[in-house]
Order: structure tokens, then C-alpha cells, then sequence
């Protein structure tokens, strides 16, 4: 399955990761080779949620769901997701070794 509206890309240890704007899932894809796509579903609270922003770091791949106002942090060795919510809409995300930041949108 690939992604439904692809959005923000991320490239991490040979695994492109694409996010979907119309659903709360993320597309694994082998950078090289001709390996299948492989979905990555979060877990959303809302169906109508859609990934905005992507970023890889601090080991894992971080997904920005505004609709279900969530940072999903996926573990790259085993696909498995895990939700944070927050108060406010996250739009976007960016990561390093050290830290992950957000933007959070407070009107939505």
C-alpha cells in the first residue's frame, strides 16, 4: 500500500519514509533494491487524521498528526508506533541525536 496524498519525506539508514496527508499512517520504502512498501499505521484518536511533517532522529522517526493533535514516534526496527498527545495541534517536527522540537498550532 502506498501512500494515499504522499507529503513530508524523510531518508534514514536506507528506508524512505513518506507520510500520508490523508490518513494517520506512514510508507516505509527500501531506498535501494526493489523491495515492497511496507505501511506503518499510528494511533490515531482520529480517523480523520493526516501526517503533516516528518523528521528522523533520536533514533527513531517522528510523525506530526495535527487532526489528532499527536507526535507518533516510530521505532524503525519494529514499525511500532507510540502516540503523544497534547493539547494543541502539532504541525510540524524536526529531530536530532539529541532532541526532538515541534510547532505547535493553537487555533484548529
Amino acid at each position: 500500500m502506498a501512500a494515499g496524498e504522499p507529503g513530508s519525506v524523510v531518508v534514514k539508514d536506507g528506508v524512505v519514509w513518506v507520510a500520508d496527508w490523508d490518513f494517520a499512517r506512514v510508507v516505509r520504502i527500501p531506498a535501494v533494491g526493489s523491495g515492497r512498501p511496507k505501511t506503518v499505521f499510528l494511533r490515531a484518536k482520529s480517523h480523520v487524521a493526516g501526517v503533516t511533517s516528518l523528521a528522523a532522529g533520536a533514533d527513531h522517526i517522528w510523525a506530526a498528526d495535527p487532526d489528532d493533535r499527536a507526535l507518533v514516534r516510530i521505532d524503525p526496527k519494529t514499525n511500532h508506533s507510540k502516540r503523544y498527545g497534547f493539547r494543541y495541534a502539532p504541525w510540524g517536527v524536526a529531530a536530532a541525536d539529541d532532541g526532538i522540537w515541534a510547532v505547535f498550532r493553537k487555533n484548529q
